[in-house]
């Protein structure tokens, strides 16, 4: 049997074709999502936006230390591009939390910025409210949504208290009250008290809500359920 030989033009032409479309797949894969920041002056005031895919997810108007909201915009938009890389940043990701009372945007259980009760008042809001619409942004623009559709109505949301339980000595040390989307505050059973370091300056408490009344060992955290108070809490 004899078989024809391949010119070099034909070769080139097959490998041009094999090639070029996983180099295109490949691209596609690392720049799932358009992430920037920008630093501009809204009514005279400096404020630092993130946008994700051309729209505006976070809006920061107030300066932390020596950082200016346009700074801030530009590392919290860091955050979210070495998450993405990571494959971590997807709306199912994307949530709410608190620590020691202050209200965190979170990606994947890590946090991407705070929210002050500073910035929460120049924007006529709360920081868990502030935190929750920035949450809701960023969830409907990785979605391909429009960004600021209707907020959720009250028979949506709900409050209710559930125990804190101590990770370590699995003793209950007080009550939360926990709030949240009604279905996924229907499965919320209790919060669990855990003790670390934040940012390697101070002895934080996270308090997480959590499926299940017993059986620390595996926590399951409940999302898009945050705590917005305490009581009775044995130190």
């Amino acid at each position: 049997m004899r078989y024809g030989r391949i010119g070099l033009g034909a070769l080139v032409a097959v490998l041009s074709g094999l090639l070029i479309p996983m180099a295109l797949g490949v691209a596609g894969q690392q720049a799932r999502t358009r992430i920037d920041s920008a630093a501009r002056t809204v009514q005279g005031e400096p404020v630092g936006d993130v946008l994700v895919n051309g729209q505006v997810v976070i809006r920061l108007r107030s300066a932390v230390g020596s950082l200016s909201p346009g700074e801030r915009a530009r590392i919290v938009a860091d955050r979210l591009r070495r998450l993405d890389t990571e494959g971590r940043l997807r709306p199912e990701t994307v949530d709410v939390g608190t620590v020691d009372g202050t209200a965190l945007l979170l990606v994947d259980g890590v946090s991407v910025t705070m929210v002050d009760s500073r910035a929460a008042r120049a924007q006529n809001t709360t920081p868990l409210r502030l935190a929750t619409d920035w949450r809701t942004n960023l969830r409907a623009a990785l979605a391909g949504e429009r960004v600021g559709g209707e907020r959720q109505t009250q028979s949506q949301v709900g409050q209710k208290l559930v125990p804190i339980i101590s990770v370590g000595s699995g003793l209950r040390v007080g009550a939360a009250l926990v709030a949240g989307e009604r279905d996924r505050l229907d499965n919320t059973r209790a919060v669990a008290m855990l003790e670390t370091d934040y940012r390697d300056a101070v002895r934080a408490r996270l308090l997480v809500p959590i499926s299940t009344s017993s059986g620390l060992r595996d926590l399951d955290r409940v999302p898009g359920v945050a705590v917005i108070g305490v009581a009775d809490i044995e130190l």
